[in-house]
């Protein structure tokens, strides 16, 4: 995985790493609580299902039961 923290520092962007072994989505939340945060950013793969075609697993399971917003961004490319 490329490590792009220092190009959002350049740009003002507070980050913080975190490194946890539980499930993504209770733990993605738990850390969003934790510490505040105003937003939820992600990317979706989209590969399995018809309703997962869009979001993909993760991301459908963080639309039902995140409690704040939710950045959902598609990291397919366009044909």
């Amino acid at each position: 995985m490329i490590d792009r923290c220092g190009e959002f520092r350049e740009k003002g962007i507070k980050i913080e790493k975190f490194v946890e072994h539980r499930r993504v989505v209770e733990t993605i939340i738990d850390v969003a609580a934790r510490q505040g945060a105003d937003l939820i950013a992600m990317t979706s793969h989209g590969r399995v299902g018809l309703f997962l075609v869009f979001y993909g697993s993760v991301a459908a399971d963080f639309l039902h039961r995140v409690g704040r917003p939710l950045l959902l961004i598609s990291s397919r490319k366009n044909d």
